[in-house]
């Protein structure tokens, strides 16, 4: 780090006697790089001073993940930093203890001058530990690599608000929640039609982000793509056997815009749609495609990957 600042002409080479001492920087040295790190993040200098070590320990983890998406207008995240850093100062100077409570009481007499992904942002600099905010912000940042690779068979790439939500919390984008309610439908439907057939379907069924979730047809990928068709929503999960990840699911989602080549689509209705009899002849083949991109949420768990047949990329859910 010390030499590459020294390489682009950040410290001179004469300054570099006050910041080493043997293999290791000094106490200066260690406090001048990290401010050099930092300051995108802090209005000032003063500010910088003001903030507690413990938010500034966090910064100094996320600063690099951060900064790989500063050249990306739509992806960068140094503005809603500096947002959130400016917001838990603001709550600081009030006692406030809960961010909530402050966020909507200072908005109730005008437009909140706090955006959402700010607000986002304070609350995980004030609540997640460093590792879970270092894991969010690099999960952020493979999102924005995968989106500057362009779309897939799969659905297009994700957007700055579909990783933010993903790797922050907010709350679920439109077309999510409504392939949800589409799926809820979906579900009483088929569980009215399987308890009339005598089969446990309660037992078949969950509930989650794409709508309905059927195990039925774990390892069954051809019944499985029948069954989202039919039911025009919902998840068939466990639905492609893969040696490297276990399994893949399928979900229904969105077809996407007809007018814009189905921007904004994902999932079975969207290959369909755009890619009329793709999946019927390719289905069996996926479990044979190497894995060449991983992603994970929060927790560390591989929520989707991207599958390569050397020619064309897919990103599946797992």
């Amino acid at each position: 780090m010390l030499q590459k600042l020294i390489d682009d002409g950040v410290i001179s080479p004469q300054e570099t006697a006050a910041y080493v001492s043997g293999d290791g920087l000094t106490a200066d040295g260690k406090t001048r790089i990290s401010k050099l790190m930092l300051g995108r993040f802090f209005r000032d200098a003063d500010q910088l001073d003001r903030t507690a070590p413990s938010i500034r320990n966090k910064l100094e983890r996320i600063a690099a993940p951060a900064a790989s998406v500063e050249g990306s207008l739509q992806w960068n995240l140094t503005p809603h930093l500096q947002g959130a850093l400016d917001l838990l100062e603001e709550a600081t100077a009030h006692r406030a203890k809960n961010l909530d409570d402050f966020v909507n009481q200072s908005g109730l007499f005008g437009t909140q001058k706090y955006s959402p992904e700010s607000i986002a942002l304070a609350k995980a600099l004030r609540a997640d530990t460093p590792n879970e905010l270092t894991k969010a912000v690099r999960m952020y940042a493979q999102d924005a690599r995968f989106a500057g690779e362009g779309s897939s068979l799969f659905g297009e790439p994700p957007t700055p608000a579909d990783a933010f939500e993903n790797a922050f919390g907010r709350e679920a984008p439109g077309g999510l929640a409504a392939a949800a309610a589409k799926g809820k439908a979906a579900r009483q439907e088929f569980i009215d039609k399987a308890k009339a057939a005598g089969q446990p379907a309660e037992r078949q069924l969950e509930e989650g982000p794409h709508g309905t979730i059927t195990r039925e047809f774990a390892g069954k990928p051809r019944e499985a793509l029948a069954w989202v068709r039919q039911q025009n929503g919902g998840f068939a999960a466990d639905a492609v056997a893969h040696p490297a990840i276990g399994s893949i699911g399928l979900p229904y989602g969105l077809p996407g815009d007809p007018g814009n080549g189905f921007e904004g689509g994902y999932g079975v209705s969207h290959i369909d749609a755009k890619h009329p009899g793709y999946l019927d002849e390719n289905i069996d083949r996926l479990r044979h495609l190497p894995v060449v991109e991983k992603f994970q949420d929060k927790s560390g768990r591989i929520t989707a990957v991207v599958l390569s047949d050397g020619q064309h990329r897919a990103g599946s859910l797992t």
